[in-house]
């Protein structure tokens, strides 16, 4: 899941945080082009390319701001992906 409008967002992670859930944001980074073209190749929801490929930018802008979140870098090989996800959840 990830949240692009950062009012939406503040909203929802506030509110968990207010329920006393300890709540770890982690965001897998990716260049833009590879992400639009990860986008391009979905061949299983066709129908919500186009609102993906709209909002890549609102959501690149939103993550650029975020101050408390962990990022991921994506563009690796899926196993580092994991390990660095994982690793990035640890207190």
């Amino acid at each position: 899941m990830n949240l692009i409008n950062a009012a939406y967002r503040a909203e929802i992670f506030d509110g968990i945080r207010a329920a006393g859930v300890d709540l770890r944001e982690v965001i897998l980074r990716v260049p833009e082009q590879q992400l639009r073209n990860r986008i391009d190749e979905d061949q299983v929801d066709t129908k919500a390319r186009r609102w993906r490929q709209d909002h890549v930018t609102q959501a690149l802008t939103t993550f650029a701001s975020l101050t408390d979140a962990h990022f991921v870098d994506a563009s690796q090989p899926p196993e580092r992906v994991a390990v660095a996800s994982h690793l990035q959840q640890q207190p």
